[in-house]
This record gives structure tokens, sequence and C-alpha cells, in this order.
């Protein structure tokens, strides 16, 4: 129901039957389920549809990658993305490498 779609266009798409999906549908069950980028980029592909394009949109990172990275210390560490934009740098990799707050790629 948070997604705004019906039991019943649940209970179809669970036995299989043959039911077309609009591209805000599938964004809206993508969200109420919270999948990340990939994750909804794969939702699409399977119902046959090609993903939106990336907005481009920051999101921080998790306190679980936050918590690996302040583990490697004293070592130095960082996590970029695909485009090598900083996801994440630990402390030690900003006194060894001389990363300010403000850098991103």
């Amino acid at each position: 129901m948070l997604a705004g779609v019906g039991v019943s266009w649940y209970t179809w798409l669970d036995h299989g039957r043959d039911s077309k999906v609009s591209e805000s549908v599938l964004g809206a069950v993508g969200w109420t389920l919270r999948l990340d980028t990939a994750e909804a980029a794969h939702l699409f592909r399977l119902a046959g549809l090609t993903p939106a394009a990336p907005t481009g949109e920051r999101r921080p990172p998790s306190a679980h990658l936050i918590k690996l990275l302040d583990a490697w210390a004293p070592r130095p560490a960082y996590v970029r993305d695909r485009y090598w934009n900083f996801v994440a740098i630990n402390e030690p990799a900003r006194l060894v490498f001389g990363f300010g707050k403000t850098d991103h790629n």
C-alpha cells in the first residue's frame, strides 16, 4: 500500500500473470523498498523498461562504511565511486594525503 499499488497487482505479479507496469509504479515500488540506484535499475530491466538516468544525487556514506574505514586506522583508507569521486575518507588518509573536507574528486 505504501507504493500506491493494490493488493491484486502484487497477487498477479506473484502468480506470474502478464501485467504491464508503468515507470511511475516501478519507481514507487523501488522507493518503498528503499532500493539503491543499481537495485532500482535492475528492477526496471526485469520489467523490460529502460532504467531512469541517475540524478547525480549524492547520498552520504552509510554508518557501516564509516565504521569500516575508521577500523583501518592508523592506515589511510578511502572509498571512491565509479566516477572517482570520494564517497568516504578516514582521518589518516586526510592527514597523509592532505585531503580536505571539501575534496570530492
